[in-house]
């Protein structure tokens, strides 16, 4: 909406000075709306669960304990725990289950815990959610980016539309077209491009 009113208040300071170049103008919308679209798609790929949410916690807790697994074993039964044996990898080191799940940390039974004699260290265990990287940055520095049309989102001169593939949308979600080969059926390819030297595979030959 600020936007807009920005472009309409634009447009009235031009007309009213009276030295309106109409491709001039024309251009300088374009370059405006690009600039938008943009904004509005990165907006479109922002994630709220990249936003801080309380942490939320298993029945579980990792215990280091000297002593073997035997000695675990009995530490975690006479405290009301199930044994679910050892941590793979890691040497005295095991997990405690309570029977009664809770996503909220109970401090109190972890403390409990570190306070007995055998048990060196313990920790409540935590859910975490795993998000997947951006695979394109969305600052390109590409001077002929707005001319890309088929990449992103612009409006149509003729009909004013808005028109696009969601190209940046399928980048923030990991596409790349990475292994990916398309056949172009057209007798003017400049192959020997430098922004296409590298991808062309010329053993197909031409049809």
């Amino acid at each position: 909406m600020i936007a807009a009113k920005f472009i309409c208040c634009l447009l009235f300071l031009k007309l009213a000075s009276g030295s309106v170049d109409v491709s001039q103008l024309d251009h300088e919308l374009d370059e405006l709306v690009g600039q938008l679209l943009q904004i509005r798609s990165r907006l479109r790929q922002f994630s709220f669960a990249s936003l801080e949410d309380p942490p939320q916690y298993t029945n579980e807790w990792v215990v280091e304990i000297f002593g073997g697994l035997q000695a675990a074993s009995n530490l975690a039964r006479s405290n009301g725990y199930e044994f679910a044996g050892p941590v793979k990898g890691f040497k005295d080191f095991y997990i405690f289950r309570r029977r009664r799940r809770t996503k909220r940390a109970v401090d109190g039974l972890t403390r409990r815990l570190r306070s007995l004699p055998a048990v060196k260290w313990a920790e409540q265990q935590r859910i975490r959610a795993r998000s997947k990287r951006n695979a394109v940055h969305a600052n390109f520095n590409d001077p002929l980016w707005r001319q890309q049309w088929q990449l992103h989102e612009r409006r149509d001169n003729t009909t004013g539309q808005i028109v696009g593939m969601n190209i940046e949308e399928a980048w923030a979600k990991g596409y790349t077209g990475k292994r990916v080969v398309v056949s172009i059926l057209d007798d003017g390819i400049e192959h020997d491009h430098t922004d296409l030297r590298a991808n062309y595979v010329g053993p197909n030959g031409f049809i």
